[in-house]
């Protein structure tokens, strides 16, 4: 059990950790989430931008409905909103990056059939390609069971591995420690 947790530690808690840290330092940068140290502050200011995002209303004060305005988000942030946010929405994100990169590199792997597929354009291939995308986002919805099969053991581990890397770069994000390098304004 030690071996399985240190694979998962270093194959899902690292990956997760720094595309946790990444996301949050960004989303903060870009000022989609407000400052703050506070888990419990972060993951309301998720639910909330996720909730603008989808265009919700908000009651005012009066009890009436009121919509907000939609914030632009980069197509990163608006992926990782579109799958729910949070953890759950982070690794579904990663998720679909893999699905989406091993699509590519069969495409890139398959050149010949792939140049003669596209010489044949057709409204049938602009159909398989949506059918595709839609199954891909569906794939990445449900990445437990993308995931369980591709670990080859004890998916409680990986997945607690995956949640405290994913904690531990959310912490440090909010934390602002870790700075990886600085851009200028």
């Amino acid at each position: 059990m030690l071996v399985e947790f240190i694979k998962a530690f270093f194959m899902a808690g690292i990956p997760v950790g720094a595309a946790a840290y990444l996301m949050v330092w960004w989303a903060i940068r870009s000022q989609y989430l407000e400052r703050t140290t506070d888990m419990k502050t972060f993951e309301k200011s998720v639910k909330r931008l996720s909730e603008r995002r989808s265009g919700k209303k908000k009651k005012n004060a009066d009890g009436e409905q009121e919509a907000e305005e939609k914030p632009r988000l980069n197509p990163v942030h608006n992926k990782w909103l579109a799958f729910g946010g949070g953890f759950y929405g982070l690794v579904a994100t990663i998720t679909f990056v893999i699905v989406e990169i091993g699509e590519v590199w069969d495409f890139l792997g398959n050149l010949a059939d792939s140049l003669r597929q596209l010489a044949d354009f057709s409204l049938d291939m602009v159909i398989s390609f949506f059918i595709n995308s839609l199954m891909n986002f569906f794939t990445a919805l449900a990445w437990p069971v993308y995931w369980i099969p591709e670990v080859r053991g004890e998916f409680w581990i990986w997945f607690l591995a995956a949640y405290a890397g994913y904690w531990l770069g959310v912490k440090a994000a909010l934390n602002g420690q870790v700075p990886i390098f600085k851009v200028r304004k």
